[in-house]
């Protein structure tokens, strides 16, 4: 999928400009398709079932790789952002 990420200040933007208040912003580092972070995420038993589809499909392993390859790559200007809004 191309889509193009917002920055925070964007996405701020864009609350203000539809009629909201951003009462608070909170951002952590997003650390997706790390195994520790989908094992936190989803359990044991759900990395279980999703380790096994990708080693019987090698087309979804190979599109999961390459995404987690970029992941790794711009990790230090990704991040998982919160905001909090009122209209």
């Amino acid at each position: 999928m191309n889509a193009t990420p917002l920055t925070v200040s964007e996405w701020e933007q864009l609350l203000k400009e539809e009629g909201f208040k951003v009462v608070k912003i909170y951002t952590v580092p997003m650390h997706l398709l790390h195994l520790p972070r989908i094992i936190q995420d989803e359990g044991w038993l759900r990395f279980g079932k999703i380790a096994f589809n990708l080693m019987r499909n090698h087309a979804a392993r190979t599109r999961v790789m390459g995404m987690r390859k970029q992941f790794v790559k711009y990790a230090d200007h990704l991040q998982a952002v919160s905001i909090i809004a009122e209209r």
